[in-house]
């Protein structure tokens, strides 16, 4: 690499879950080790060479880091950067501890392998930004030898499933005007947990077994919030991520259109309003979900169009559903985004006010958000619930396979009807509502529409 460049915003997460698949693989990595090794022995005053077991950590954690530097080369949005936080607990779940990362790094940086980032600090603390590295010519080089590739990494290395699927996080915090997410916990084992982990793994390993088409997906991490808060229960937050490099779930609606499942195109499910669906559902208040709940023509001037107004609304949704209160002004976020989108200043096109007026007239329930006994963080668990719910179902009782992006359910054409049905059960059991379904193919665009009950 010549010169020192700005890492991007691309930069690629080092999820170090890549394994050794290939016999060139093998051999990259355990002559990397047995240089990293040498020099260690030479330079530190290291009296003993490392016994087997830790130069069996040495060799894993370098295949991992080395997997993940490949896959960044070869993605031009990111320059080759890559990014893991140096924080302990991040390591709770790649199969070795920082203690055997920290030198690695170390030593490959010294003997040219990967240059670090001018911004890096490499700290165990909190408020420590994550680290940035990409892998130098040399390093390309001696893969290249080999003839491994940023084009063909994952036929050289594979991504594991989830060795622990389960994560706990506290809650998050604010650190002057941001926001930091919750620092990852350790928790004790206890049958809840352990069937909470049984339904990930059985869930993964099914979804292993076909082929997934035009998007990446290797297996779930589910992640619950607000570990720290007194009285927790595992019923905050609990999402389920695909992490892995270019996951289904980064990708735009069109793109997963065109995925396939076992080879079949898929339709994607998505529940109209699903937050509002089930605040109401759990508070038992009747709601009307064939309605466009952010259709707010007649309550609200539409300056710049129907179109930006039913962004602004929806985003208002998303905000104060994601807070324990009302907000008075809008996120920089926010701001940010609609700057970028229209070139105008959001807080003046939409006073955040006159939203919150119009939807209080339309949806009367958010007059009292922050008193009704809910927080985001249920919301988003009982949403959780209902996906994995639907997801384990159709596993369990009818073979089917299917892929979730929080609010919406993918599955193969020809699984859809199984799918809606199932779905809209799922959600009857955790909130009372059938909820309102838009379903989206590539072929048709939105090609149905699916009516759930009223509130009973």
């Amino acid at each position: 690499m010549i010169g020192q460049a700005v890492a991007p915003a691309k930069a690629i997460y080092a999820a170090l879950n890549g394994r050794v698949a290939s016999k060139e693989a093998r051999e990259l990595v355990d002559g990397l080790a047995s240089g990293l090794e040498h020099h260690e022995w030479n330079t530190t005053g290291r009296v003993n060479r490392r016994g087997q077991k830790t130069r069996d950590k040495l060799v894993f954690a370098a295949g991992a880091f080395v997997a993940d530097l490949l896959v960044a080369a070869g993605r031009p949005e990111a320059a080759g950067w890559v990014y893991r936080p140096m924080r302990t607990e991040g390591f709770f779940d790649v199969g070795f501890s920082i203690k055997t990362f920290r030198p690695l790094v170390g030593m490959m940086v010294e003997l040219g392998f990967i240059e670090p980032h001018e911004d890096n600090a490499i700290s165990s603390s909190v408020k420590t930004k994550a680290a940035r590295w990409r892998a130098t010519d040399r390093l390309l080089r001696h893969a290249a030898g080999r003839g491994i590739t940023p084009e063909n990494v994952y036929a050289h290395f594979h991504q594991a499933l989830p060795e622990k699927p389960l994560v706990l996080r506290a809650a998050s915090r604010r650190e002057q005007k941001d926001k930091a997410r919750g620092k990852r916990m350790a928790f004790r084992e206890t049958p809840q947990t352990s069937a909470l982990v049984d339904d990930l793994e059985r869930l993964n390993a099914f979804l292993d077994g076909f082929e997934i088409g035009g998007g990446r997906h290797r297996g779930y991490t589910r992640i619950f919030n607000n570990g720290d808060v007194e009285g927790y229960g595992w019923d905050q937050g609990g999402r389920l991520y695909s992490i892995c490099d270019r996951s289904y779930q980064s990708m735009s609606g069109r793109e997963r259109a065109c995925m396939t499942i076992g080879g079949e195109a898929v339709a994607e499910i998505d529940v109209r309003a699903s937050y509002l669906t089930i605040l109401h559902g759990r508070t038992g208040k009747p709601f009307d979900v064939t309605q466009d709940a952010y259709d707010l023509e007649g309550l609200i001037p539409m300056p710049l169009g129907k179109d930006l107004t039913r962004w602004a609304v929806k985003k208002w949704a998303v905000v104060i559903l994601g807070h324990e209160s009302h907000r008075t002004r809008w996120p920089n976020e926010a701001v940010e985004e609609f700057m970028d989108l229209t070139g105008k200043a959001l807080g003046e096109a939409y006073p955040i006010q006159e939203i919150r007026r119009a939807m209080e007239l339309k949806h009367p329930i958010f007059k009292d958000w922050g008193a009704l006994g809910l927080s985001w963080g249920d919301l988003m668990f009982h949403e959780s619930e209902a996906m994995l719910g639907a997801m384990l179902e159709l596993m369990d009782g009818h073979g089917i396979p299917s892929l979730t992006v929080h609010d919406s359910l993918i599955a193969r054409v020809s699984d859809v009807d199984a799918a809606q049905a199932v779905l809209k059960a799922s959600y009857k059991k955790v909130c009372g509502l059938e909820p309102f379904l838009v379903v989206k193919s590539r072929d048709e665009g939105i090609f149905q529409r699916s009516r759930g009950a009223a509130f009973s």
